[in-house]
């Protein structure tokens, strides 16, 4: 699918100590991303709290992964399959 080069690093909660929707955890992903603004990251996953919710807390844009549509709780920025990931970025 190409995603892997749009990846820089994998921070996984065990090691961090934290664990999404911990703020902690986010604020780790953009220092290790360079991101010195919060508004210019996008984090995407498929839990509504941890995944859309947390991350916006932050500024950081966030998308849904909702491959069955069941759980979009009426926002547009959901998306069903990981390739429309391409098309959000280019908007």
């Amino acid at each position: 699918m190409g995603l892997g080069s749009w990846m820089e690093f994998i921070l996984l909660s065990a090691t961090f100590g934290k664990e999404k929707p911990d703020l902690a955890i986010y604020r780790e992903a953009l220092r290790l991303g360079h991101v010195n603004r919060p508004e210019e990251a996008l984090h995407v996953g498929d839990h509504y709290e941890n995944d859309f919710i947390g991350p916006r807390k932050l500024s950081m844009h966030s998308l849904l992964l909702d491959r069955t549509r069941t759980d979009v709780q009426g926002d547009p920025d959901s998306i069903n399959d990981l390739r429309q990931i391409f098309d959000y970025l280019d908007n």
